[in-house]
């Protein structure tokens, strides 16, 4: 099907990991890096990760986030992956956060994210091969209360990439997926899990994949079959 291809064979693929300052950015560069990928580091704050190339880069902005795709093509010939990670969440009620702070994560997150395809697709379209792989929260389908921000920016990040998917395949391109996972909220705990489904949407693209345990996944099913009960059920778990 258009859109759609086997994946990456991960060994000497260039892959992009934006957001890479964060645990889950860390723990999918050293899960690459173990898999014999070359991981390339692009955030405003990337740190250095094992002997992963590193382009500096404010996601929010988007000729910077182009500049960066630019110089890894540069310096790496191509882009085959581009894995686009969330910042940490916000807290509070939404009534009373700052509207600067909702801003903050919408640019940070969403917005990111668009720039993040709008930089990587090109490249791989021209090529003809290339995995896009954007990380959201659970909580885009089941929001998380005093966490809304990221649920809006995760609910709206996995909406793009069924348009990105359809967009691809209604103008017939072939060999470029575009593909997300849903983290579970306290990713911190879990980056390692979740890491392992990023290069699992590498290596095999499907449209969507659940990281983390069974009550992660119990809560994205359950949302589709009883969604007022899995929402006050999440609701007494992260809102007390």
């Amino acid at each position: 099907m258009a859109g759609y291809r086997r994946g990456l064979r991960l060994w000497g693929s260039v892959v992009v990991v934006a957001g890479a300052s964060g645990t889950v950015g860390r723990a999918t560069v050293r899960a690459l890096a173990a898999h014999g990928a070359r991981p390339v580091l692009v955030d405003a704050h990337a740190e250095n990760v094992g002997q992963a190339l590193t382009v500096p880069a404010d996601l929010t902005d988007p000729d910077a986030v182009q500049g960066a795709a630019r110089e890894v093509v540069d310096r790496c010939g191509r882009i085959d992956g581009w894995v686009q990670c969330p910042g940490p969440p916000t807290s509070g009620a939404l009534l009373d956060l700052p509207l600067d702070e909702v801003r903050r994560v919408v640019d940070r997150d969403l917005l990111g994210a668009v720039h993040g395809a709008r930089a990587a697709l090109p490249h791989m379209i021209s090529a003809g091969n290339g995995v896009l792989v954007v990380v959201a929260s659970v909580h885009g389908q089941v929001a998380r209360p005093f966490g809304a921000p990221g649920s809006m920016a995760s609910a709206a990040v996995r909406v793009m990439a069924g348009a990105l998917r359809e967009e691809l395949r209604l103008d017939g391109v072939r060999g470029v997926a575009v593909t997300a996972v849903l983290a579970p909220a306290s990713a911190t705990s879990r980056d390692v899990a979740i890491a392992r489904t990023v290069l699992r949407q590498l290596r095999h693209p499907r449209l969507e994949k659940v990281a983390g345990g069974p009550v992660t996944k119990a809560v994205v099913h359950g949302h589709a079959l009883v969604p007022g009960l899995t929402e006050w059920l999440v609701a007494r778990r992260t809102g007390g």
